[in-house]
């Protein structure tokens, strides 16, 4: 409970959450058009699936191991999918790029 004597921690790392997330979905979108090669209509309908999909399922299971291991546990789980994603963009990132390039 807020006593008045701080500010929440809530309200000061929002920024920190808010400006790459803008960042994020913009360069996500700009991404999608200009790189899909199915279309940017249906690449953005892709990419708006799995956005929505993600945010379902990050919540629940978020939830679930908040509720039985604690917030820590979310903590974890967010750096070994950072983790992944960045050895799974090294294995398959520069020949997936290249060879969209090369479609266009």
């Amino acid at each position: 409970m807020n006593d008045g004597q701080r500010p929440l921690p809530e309200f000061v790392g929002l920024p920190l959450i808010g400006l790459p997330w803008s960042l994020l979905s913009v360069s996500s979108t700009a991404l999608t058009t200009h790189l899909s090669p199915v279309g940017a209509g249906t690449g953005m309908g892709m990419l708006n699936a799995t956005s929505a999909i993600a945010g379902m399922m990050g919540a629940i299971l978020g939830g679930w191991l908040a509720a039985h291991w604690g917030y820590h546990a979310d903590l974890g789980m967010a750096v070994a999918g950072l983790a992944l994603a960045l050895a799974l963009a090294g294995v398959i990132g520069p020949s997936t790029t290249t060879r969209i390039r090369n479609m266009m």
